[in-house]
């Protein structure tokens, strides 16, 4: 929900970031940038179409989460982070990750999203209670191990990748369905005959 509302705001600091000649990140540090990068990168890497680097998606992330992640959100992500850069330092066998290789990160996205959906389920509402921000949750929540918040950490990175990269200009234009103006309704239309098989961009 909290994506939706604030959409106007976000397509904004998305393309505010493309008018920005060198990234410096708000809420990661640089050597945590450069990770985010490769993430995104594997996440939507350039085919035919350009890929997330190209539209400047990791520097959306960043404003995503400095501008719109509130307190207990905020708190599980960098813990997430935090955890998932302790891994990644350790499996490189590096103290500070200045270049990463798209082999270093697959083995991480395989073991932390490639879940059943039972699991994906369970995670996603023990994390879910953690990150409650106006009201409690009905029971205590279980304390996040290690490989709950990595889950998080991937998950939220991976979700933001996405929809940073729909939301850009030049995908709702370009390559989705784009109708700033609806005319009439047409009921039970295949997709394929109203779009040519496009989603719709708004």
């Amino acid at each position: 929900m909290g994506y939706v509302i604030a959409t106007p705001t976000l397509v904004n600091l998305l393309q505010s970031c493309t008018s920005k000649p060198q990234w410096i990140p708000v809420n990661f540090t640089q050597e945590e940038g450069n990770v985010i990068y490769a993430l995104t990168d594997i996440i939507i890497p350039k085919t035919d179409t350009p890929g997330a680097v190209e539209l400047d998606v990791p520097q959306f992330i960043d404003a995503f989460v400095h501008e719109v992640f509130r307190t207990n959100t905020l708190k599980v992500f960098n813990n997430g982070k935090k955890a998932f850069m302790t891994k990644l330092r350790a499996a490189t066998e590096q103290e500070e990750i200045t270049a990463i290789k798209e082999e270093n990160l697959t083995p991480f996205l395989d073991k932390y999203l490639k879940i059943t959906k039972e699991r994906e389920r369970e995670l996603s509402i023990k994390v879910g209670m953690h990150t409650m921000e106006d009201s409690k949750p009905p029971i205590p929540p279980s304390p996040l191990e290690e490989e709950d918040l990595i889950y998080s950490f991937l998950n939220t990175i991976r979700g933001l990748a996405i929809f940073g990269y729909k939301a850009h200009e030049y995908i709702g234009e370009e390559l989705l369905a784009y109708k700033p103006v609806p005319d009439e309704q047409k009921g039970c239309t295949d997709l394929q005959d109203a779009t040519g098989g496009k989603a719709y961009s708004l």
